[in-house]
């Protein structure tokens, strides 16, 4: 069964709906025949619904984009966070390979250079060299993290070292945490 749409008014008919809303404005329906009363009582009637669908449709999109904010926040949060957990796993890899080589570089700066003389890799040049490295270095391990993760759930940590399965483990722990703390905030 096809539906038949009505024509779509022309020129003439749209003002003369706008006669008849202004008419009906001006007196409140008093002096209008009863069928100029009813189509003006229906085109007002429209109008409003036609307003309140563009005021809901506003305030839908007004709160998807703050979801989509809230989500981007989010997300930064738990970029910050890899970042954060990922430097202090390498952090203590550094530690444990640094230890033996401590008292060389011990030696070195004493041998070699006067007090007072500033640290080469805190100049301005350097530290903008700096920043790009340590960003490429935080999305290089967000890179290896996610690679880490995705091997171990098609292994089940078959062929993996003991040290990765163990981050392996964490990482998905954190996850899953992270999950968790989402659902809580999306009931509220």
């Amino acid at each position: 069964k096809a539906l038949i749409w009505a024509e779509k008014a022309n020129d003439d008919k749209v003002l003369q709906n706008q006669a008849l809303r202004k008419k009906y404005q001006e007196t409140g329906g008093e002096g209008m025949d009863p069928e100029e009363l009813e189509r003006a009582k229906l085109l007002i009637a429209r109008d409003e619904r036609k307003k309140q669908k563009k005021a809901a449709k506003k305030q839908k999109k007004a709160a998807g984009e703050s979801q989509v904010e809230e989500r981007k926040e989010k997300e930064t949060k738990e970029e910050a966070e890899d970042q954060q957990e990922s430097s202090e796993a390498d952090n203590s890899d550094k530690k444990t390979s640094q230890e033996g080589s401590s008292t060389e570089a011990k030696d070195e700066k004493d041998d070699g250079g006067t007090k007072g003389e500033k640290d080469p890799s805190n100049s301005p040049n350097k530290k903008g060299e700096h920043d790009a490295k340590s960003k490429q270095n935080a999305k290089s391990k967000r890179d290896r993290n996610k690679a880490l993760r995705a091997r171990y759930q098609e292994t089940d940590g078959k062929g993996m070292s003991k040290e990765d399965i163990r981050r392996a483990k964490q990482l998905l722990e954190r996850d899953e945490r992270k999950k968790q703390k989402r659902a809580a905030l999306e009931k509220q």
